[in-house]
């Protein structure tokens, strides 16, 4: 092949021009893939008049589709090549953008069900390919920035398509989605390059194969590194607007709390990654620990007073964004080339876990106590203080190489 008579420095900077389309097309598509979700409790209450109940439906069948089809996403990210299995998940929003349009329940139900199917294949497809076509070294920048990417592309198609549906409705909102979706797909198919491991194990990729990486320690490391951390941050995501709106009166507060934050804590991320890469992610990822429990902590101590709260929350918030800006990173040092679509499907799972079982326990322990909810949170992420010792001392590698995959050229 072409990448085998190349010279390292020109595969090298097709790597960042590959990148580059690669993290323009993301961008693009998270924007339109984010929106109709965030937009459907607006769409069903204004548009169809139904009860909230069906955006409860509506929003768990998705959760409940997409924790299932990771791994079938993960399974064809590495027996079929991740490019094939992103351009798939590319499709999202061309499905997702009829949340916005249907107008019976049950098509509602369907089509959330296709777009967990779908970002399931997107999920897996894009970190896998992002892992196969970055040098080792690069992974903790490059790691976060994928991750800033989702975050910034979902804020702004958020707004973007608030706009459109305030002025012209929801309907035409949706189509501008479904045209985003296919474009954004037309685009990668044209301008990414394939990527292939640089050495494929002799055992076969299949979907039993999940029970051998669940069995290994380095992967039930991470696995509780992912899901720990989230169940703070689902708590906080809960939590902090309910008791902001009681303390301030405002609706703004909330409001304001996550966009500054998100904001602050998206200019500290491509910083993180780059330590990561300089001097290894054992250092990030014990500070990021720290700054969830010590977040937790604070606050618990601080739930009554709103600006306690705001710092209190603002320093765990910090910690569980790193935390998930090194994972991309993590899971490359985790596995072998051709099983790193697996590994992003089981850690993404773990998320998706930690989610739920943040957001529903919080809920449940708030009858109890205000603070409740951030004790337990900080409680259950003790363990992640050694996890992170453990990740600083290598516990969690199995990837020694430095480039992961070089690209196919030819």
């Amino acid at each position: 092949m072409a990448s085998t008579t190349r010279s390292s420095s020109n595969v090298y900077a097709l790597t960042w021009v590959a990148m580059s389309a690669f993290f323009v097309i993301l961008f693009f598509n998270v924007g339109a893939a984010n929106p109709p979700r965030a937009q459907l409790p607006v769409y069903v209450e204004s548009e169809l008049a139904a009860a909230p109940i069906v955006t409860s439906i509506v929003q768990s069948t998705f959760h409940i589709v997409f924790a299932a089809m990771l791994l079938v996403g993960g399974f064809l990210a590495d027996r079929f090549r991740p490019k094939r299995t992103f351009i798939i998940g590319l499709l999202t929003p061309a499905v997702a953008g009829f949340l916005l349009i249907a107008q019976e329940v049950w098509l509602l139900v369907i089509v959330a069900a296709l777009t967990g199917t779908f970002f399931a294949l997107h999920a897996a497809g894009s970190r896998a390919y992002l892992v196969l076509a970055v040098p080792l070294k690069r992974m903790g920048l490059l790691g976060n920035l994928y991750e800033l990417g989702f975050t910034l592309g979902a804020a702004i198609g958020n707004a973007a398509v608030g706009i459109v549906a305030a002025r012209s409705g929801f309907p035409l909102a949706g189509m501008i989605i479904v045209v985003l979706g296919i474009a954004t797909a037309i685009a990668a198919q044209i301008w990414l390059p394939p990527v292939a491991p640089k050495d494929v194990s002799a055992a076969p990729v299949t979907l039993g194969s999940y029970w051998e990486l669940a069995r290994r320690r380095s992967v039930q490391l991470l696995l509780l590194l992912r899901g720990l951390p989230t169940i703070y941050w689902a708590t906080g995501q809960l939590v902090i607007g309910i008791q902001l709106l009681r303390l301030t009166g405002s609706p703004v507060a909330p409001a304001l709390f996550y966009a500054v934050s998100l904001l602050t804590i998206g200019t500290t991320m491509l910083p993180v990654g780059w330590a990561a890469d300089r001097w290894g992610s054992g250092l990030p990822v014990l500070v990021s620990s720290v700054l969830v429990i010590a977040g937790a902590v604070l606050a618990a101590i601080f739930v009554n007073n709103a600006w306690g709260l705001v710092c209190g929350a603002f320093v765990g918030h910090l910690g569980a964004w790193w935390l998930s800006g090194l994972f991309p990173l993590l899971v490359a040092e985790s596995g072998t080339h051709d099983e790193q679509g697996r590994l992003v499907a089981v850690t993404e799972m773990a998320w998706n876990i930690g989610a739920v079982v943040g957001a529903l326990g919080a809920g449940a322990l708030l009858t109890v106590h205000l603070s409740a909810p951030f004790l337990v949170a900080a409680w259950l992420n003790i363990p992640t203080l050694l996890i992170a010792m453990l990740v600083a001392s290598g516990g969690h590698r199995a990837v020694t190489d430095k480039p992961v995959a070089a690209l196919e050229t030819g």
